[in-house]
């Protein structure tokens, strides 16, 4: 089994979690510490049928034009996913999602390039037992 590793460079991050291979942006999350600006309904399912299941709308606007999950005020940063790895025996072929990458700033495109970099040598390194790039190992996180 995969150890998970994250390689995070400013706001890019290379996350690998079990088998799944991403790169994701962090930024600032504007719903952290507000769960008192909105307020838990019930949700219904999308065919009209009750489900058991609640979340929040803001406040005033009873079902409102969105909900959203309590685990949405827990954390200072949220991420997106930017980029990904299809892998398979051969190696790995980085998928973009959208026009995101084009999206960053230059800073955050050097941070992307190297977490690319790192990814490919550490699913290199998974697949094939080898390592193309030689990095700092002092941002790596290694979690079972």
């Amino acid at each position: 089994m995969n150890k998970n590793v994250r390689l995070r460079m400013g706001n890019m991050c290379f996350e690998n979690i079990q088998d799944i291979y991403e790169i994701v942006k962090y930024e600032p999350n504007g719903y952290y510490g507000k769960e008192e600006d909105y307020e838990l309904i019930k949700v219904n399912s999308f065919n009209g049928n009750e489900t058991d299941a609640y979340a929040y709308t803001p406040k005033g606007e009873g079902y409102g034009s969105f909900i959203i999950d309590k685990s949405c005020f827990q954390n200072p940063e949220r991420c997106y996913v930017v980029a990904s790895f299809d892998v398979d025996d051969e190696g790995a072929n980085l998928v973009w999602c959208g026009e995101r990458p084009l999206r960053l700033t230059k800073s955050e495109w050097q941070d992307f390039m190297e977490c690319v970099k790192f990814g490919y040598s550490h699913i290199d390194g998974v697949v094939n037992n080898n390592n193309i790039y030689t990095f700092d190992m002092s941002n790596i996180e290694i979690s079972d």
